[in-house]
């Protein structure tokens, strides 16, 4: 982003801000639906990694999830900011889909076969056939705001750009 004029380096800086936040809010919500635990149940038992709608599983929903929304709701807002003139457009273009959906949905595709391949291997390489609640909460958190803000400070600048009209 070296190129892009402080302005807009600033509101990409608070949409990513914002948007690591929610996200990390969102897996946090997720998780507690997916793998919530009754009041008794104390919150370093473990729950298994492997198997459908079990951890490593629960990666690909949340990749595509958190990815294909901080995509679109950033990219919504912006659009609106720049027919406001609240934030100036930026030059140049992307080699990702111009329309904000089809962005928003390869972005999350990607995201979400990343996502899951990254994480599986990565308790594949550790033995990990179990992990404690608490351990996992805090892993989706931090990778739901990791992911969020990521997407967000490569989409959003293309979200900005000025559109292309075809000749």
């Amino acid at each position: 982003m070296a190129l892009v004029p402080r302005p807009i380096r600033s509101y990409v800086a608070r949409e990513t801000a914002l948007g690591g936040l929610v996200n990390a809010l969102f897996s946090v919500a997720v998780f507690l639906v997916a793998f919530g635990r009754h009041p008794f149940i104390p919150v370093w038992a473990s729950i298994p990694v492997w198997g459908v709608g079990h951890l490593a599983f629960d990666f690909a929903p949340q990749s595509f999830g958190v990815a294909f929304m901080s995509t679109l709701v950033p990219g919504l807002v912006a659009r609106r900011n720049l027919r406001s003139g609240k934030v100036p457009a930026i030059e140049g273009h992307s080699v990702l889909p111009q329309s904000l959906l089809r962005r928003a949905m390869l972005v999350g595709t990607a995201s979400a076969c990343l996502g899951w391949a990254c994480w599986a291997l990565l308790f594949r390489l550790l033995g990990m056939e179990q992990i404690a609640w608490l351990t996992a909460l805090v892993v989706k958190a931090t990778y739901g705001a990791v992911l969020g803000s990521a997407t967000i400070v490569w989409t959003l600048p293309m979200a900005l750009r000025r559109p292309q009209t075809r000749n």
